[in-house]
């Protein structure tokens, strides 16, 4: 049975060597630096290590490199940091799940604003290895007959905000406090007959 945090771990190296492919090709690294952070991403053995070597590149889409933050987020523990999308961040964009299934997860770069519609079906939001945008993520959902599951990592602010209607809207109870300077997730909408439910989880 494999482990999910090592499968965490593999993906998000995928990732960041593709990260850097990119960033040599478009002439963001140099030759010296590019084998550099290769090799350290070889071995790396930490998320947080993986994201430090494409802090200050740019995501696919977006024509310059970042400025590196300053007020990363890193729980007190010395845990993994916060990923922050500091490239283009789309502004809106909808999740359909009708009779069906649409799922977000592993290393993905959610917009400001996620509107999800589950009617008859499910949605699974995974936000672990997501690049938050610059001020938080805004999830808009609404289950009819259906579920939407969003989980969210420990340290975050989360703000739960919505109605159940002979259904469940709800947050799961944290392990740990929000850190201070964390992302923002904000889940507001809607549960008839079905659930909305945010879970805290590493």
């Amino acid at each position: 049975m494999s482990d999910p945090r090592n499968d965490s771990l593999e993906r998000l190296r995928e990732h960041v060597i593709e990260q850097l492919s990119t960033g040599y090709s478009r002439d963001f690294l140099s030759e010296e630096e590019f084998e550099q952070r290769l090799e350290t991403a070889t071995g790396a053995d930490r998320h947080a290590e993986l994201r430090s070597l494409i802090v200050d590149l740019p995501l696919a889409g977006s024509p310059n490199p970042p400025a590196v933050p300053s007020d990363s987020s890193v729980a007190a523990d010395g845990l993994e940091r916060f990923a922050v999308n500091r490239g283009e961040v789309p502004g809106e964009s909808t999740l359909v799940a009708i009779f069906s299934g649409a799922d977000r997860k592993g290393v993905w770069s959610p917009p400001r604003t996620l509107n999800v519609l589950a009617v008859f079906g499910g949605s699974d939001i995974d936000l672990r290895e997501a690049h938050f945008p610059p001020g938080g993520i805004t999830i808009k959902a609404f289950a009819m007959f259906g579920g939407v599951d969003i989980i969210v990592p420990e340290g975050t602010n989360v703000e739960v905000s919505g109605a159940g209607i002979f259904g469940a809207f709800e947050a799961g109870r944290r392990k740990s406090p929000a850190i201070p300077g964390a992302p923002a997730v904000r889940v507001e909408g809607a549960a008839i007959f079905g659930g909305v439910e945010v879970r805290f989880k590493r």
